[in-house]
C-alpha cells in the first residue's frame, strides 16, 4: 500500500534511476564510437598488410629461384 509519504521518496528512487540510466546509455554510445573507431583502424591495417603481402610475393616471385635474395645488412 501506498501512502503519501512515501510518494517523494518513490519518486527521488525513481529519478536517480532514471540518471543512472541516461548516464549509462551516453556511456555506451561512447564506447560504441570507440568501438566503431577500432574496427574503421582495424580494417585499414589488414588491407595495408594484404598489400604488403602482395608486394613481397611480387618480389618473391621476381627473384631468381622465388626466394627473396638473403644479404647481410649493411651493419654486419
Amino acid at each position: 500500500m501506498m501512502n503519501s509519504e512515501n510518494t517523494p521518496h518513490i519518486q527521488n528512487r525513481v529519478q536517480a534511476v532514471e540518471e543512472r540510466l541516461m548516464f549509462q546509455q551516453r556511456l555506451l554510445d561512447e564506447l560504441n564510437e570507440v568501438v566503431l573507431g577500432q574496427q574503421k583502424r582495424l580494417d585499414d591495417l589488414v588491407r595495408q598488410i594484404g598489400k604488403l603481402a602482395d608486394a613481397l610475393q611480387r618480389l618473391a616471385d621476381a627473384s631468381p629461384g622465388g626466394e627473396l635474395p638473403h644479404e647481410k645488412p649493411p651493419h654486419y
